[in-house]
């Protein structure tokens, strides 16, 4: 259905066009002609940048992900994992886990049906090395939580708003050292997975508290001239050429004409007014 939307629209040459294509099919209940309006009011939503590079490029070949590996394969390469921590088939709820089997790579297939999803953002590593396709959850905690939410006061749950309150504070602290009263360190990862999940804060596997201000602490060089430090020069003159012949002396082929020319400078300078009766 995407193709036939991608076709139509490459077809039309504008969007306008192809609504009143959309607006005008023949049996506007039928299944072909309600998939077909709700995929193309989803394209329509999208930016017309967005629009021309995904639906007006020339060459457009999708393939399915157990293609995709097949063709990572041949290189030496594995998948690792998606980009977007809660797009992958482990991150999803336990009743969606049991229909997508048990090998990792099945999963990932099954859930592109499940989901309806479009586009990957696959991440790869070089063939033979060991995976951790069930991570635990709790290793969020040795992880650096930082605020993302802008209205943290519409949050109802009272653990996100305890949460939450910490960050206000901070702004990015270590998962270690937020504290829920009378909660063991399993149900804070579950908390902090499920805000994270929910977009109310992100997590940070660096440390930005410890991350030198430049701006605050600029680097400024001495006035005058130093001992140990000596200014760069944009632009530094060519000496000049010295004549490889010593002074007062020329060539047996010069000689004529340096005389020549002594002559004429030695010669009085005359001047063009007529000389006085």
């Amino acid at each position: 259905m995407r193709n036939l939307v991608r076709d139509g629209l490459r077809y039309c040459g504008s969007p306008a066009k192809l609504d009143q294509l959309t607006a005008s099919l023949i049996r506007p209940e039928s299944s072909y002609a309600r998939a077909i309006r709700a995929e193309w009011a989803k394209a329509r939503e999208q930016p017309d940048y967005y629009l021309a590079h995904e639906y007006l490029v020339p060459n457009c070949d999708p393939v399915y992900f157990h293609e995709f590996l097949r063709h990572a394969e041949k290189h030496q390469l594995q998948f690792a994992a998606e980009a977007r921590f809660f797009a992958n088939s482990f991150a999803q709820i336990e009743t969606i886990q049991g229909q997508l089997g048990p090998d990792p790579l099945q999963r990932e297939q099954h859930l592109d049906w499940l989901v309806g999803r479009y586009f990957r953002q696959s991440l790869l590593c070089h063939a033979g090395l060991e995976l951790i396709t069930d991570p635990d959850p709790q290793t969020i905690l040795d992880l650096n939580i930082a605020r993302t939410a802008e209205n943290p006061d519409e949050t109802k749950d009272e653990l996100f708003q305890i949460v939450l309150s910490q960050l206000d504070k901070a702004g990015v602290i270590p998962a270690q050292n937020l504290e829920l009263p009378g909660m063991p360190a399993v149900f804070l990862a579950a908390v902090l997975w499920s805000g994270w999940r929910d977009g109310l804060w992100a997590i940070r596997a660096d440390t930005p508290a410890t991350t030198p201000n430049v701006s605050a602490n600029p680097i400024r060089l001495p006035a005058g001239p130093s001992p140990g430090l000596r200014r760069p020069q944009l632009h530094q003159p060519a000496p000049p050429l010295r004549c490889p012949l010593p002074r007062g002396t020329t060539t047996p082929r010069d000689s004529r004409r340096n005389s020549q020319q002594q002559s004429i400078v030695a010669a009085p300078r005359r001047s063009r007014l007529p000389y006085a009766a």
